[in-house]
């Protein structure tokens, strides 16, 4: 799903921005109306840290804990928002667990990888897992890979080209780089931040990863092409409290990306150029990045391009909205969303459809009129 076009007014500030950031006009409020209804039931009881991910065709639901039964879960459905159905989907050998990390390949099969169980491994890894598998929605069956040279939960991941970039769920630097076609895993060095660095997100641009991260006192921009045996950093200075911000990353449809930054009610978009640094693009005060420094990686969420939208943010019971051709922003949270607490997918030009969360409303379809 990707955007195309951009109004002149969104190409002209984008050109005028240098890496002295140098502002640009503000974001207006955009006067999206929401209806928000209910899917139908899935095929089991709403889960927390569970996967919640649109393949081009299907919502797919996988793991996590809780609902009726409690407990980690190993079992997943799929839901297709055309026809307002569900379908159970095959079961897999991975042993139940949460907080893991669910990535869409591009051709409709889904990767599941890591996360937490409740058997402990016997080594360092302790209750977090290194296996994970690859689903097939054309024959319903599941593909096991091989094992990840350390587990990892909560960790953010992106496709680029035939490979899948993972960051550390905590202050893991490195990278993990997997290779679906090969089945084998590599890694990648982030030089230059020192120690307790932490990847707070990833986009792809083609086979290139930008990502974002901080230590306790530095945020750091960085860009890289898979195979490459490391990611130089450059020090992103335009901020003030790193522990209190939020930050967010999204490809752009023309190339490079979009880093968004909020800071108390000051939100701002930046360009990533191709060298990792960034630069002023638009004040933004009514979009909201996904995810929270301090609170990373709990309650984290996810930002991308959406064809007809432009730039989506989604977060626990919230969502957030800037049309690059008109240059409006809008931020829904759970009051309008009749108190929906739980993640939220786009899947479409108008349409979110959000699945799980400890609230009373534990299912939401938001169709958007602008």
């Amino acid at each position: 799903m990707r955007v195309t076009g951009r109004s002149a007014f969104a190409a002209t500030c984008l050109a005028a921005a240098t890496l002295a950031a140098t502002g640009c006009a503000a974001v207006e409020e955009w006067d999206v109306g929401v209806s928000v209804g209910e899917p139908a039931p899935a095929p089991f009881g709403t889960r927390v840290d569970h996967s919640l991910v649109w393949t081009g065709t299907e919502l797919f639901v996988w793991g996590g804990s809780g609902g009726e039964r409690g407990g980690l879960h190993a079992d997943g459905a799929a839901y297709a928002p055309d026809t307002d159905s569900w379908r159970v989907i095959a079961d897999v050998d991975l042993s139940p667990r949460t907080r893991h990390t669910t990535v869409a390949l591009g051709d409709g099969r889904v990767l599941v990888w890591g996360g937490s169980t409740a058997t402990h491994s016997g080594d360092e890894d302790g209750l977090m897992a290194r296996d994970g598998a690859i689903y097939d929605p054309g024959t319903d069956s599941w593909e096991p890979i091989a094992d990840a040279p350390e587990a990892r939960d909560l960790a953010p991941a992106t496709v680029a080209g035939d490979h899948v970039v993972f960051g550390g769920g905590g202050y893991q630097g490195d990278l993990l780089v997997y290779s679906p076609e090969d089945d084998a895993w590599d890694s990648v060095a982030v030089a230059g931040a020192g120690e307790l660095f932490r990847v707070f997100d990833l986009a792809a641009v083609d086979d290139e990863v930008v990502l974002v991260g901080a230590t306790f006192e530095r945020v750091f921009t960085g860009r890289f092409r898979i195979g490459d045996p490391s990611v130089p950093l450059v020090e992103f200075v335009d901020v003030e409290d790193v522990g209190g911000m939020y930050l967010g990353l999204a490809a752009r449809p023309e190339g490079g990306a979009l880093l968004a930054v909020e800071e108390g009610r000051e939100g701002r978009l930046y360009e990533v150029d191709g060298r990792g640094r960034a630069a002023t693009a638009h004040e933004a005060e009514h979009f909201h990045p996904p995810v929270h420094t301090a609170a990373f990686p709990l309650l984290t969420g996810e930002m991308e391009f959406v064809d007809g939208l432009g730039v989506v943010a989604t977060n626990a019971g919230e969502f957030s909205l800037w049309n690059m051709d008109t240059g409006l922003a809008h931020r829904s949270g759970s009051g309008t969303l009749d108190g929906y607490c739980g993640p939220i997918e786009p899947v479409g030009a108008d349409v979110l459809i959000g699945w799980g969360g400890r609230c009373e409303t534990g299912r939401i379809r938001i169709d958007l009129r602008a």
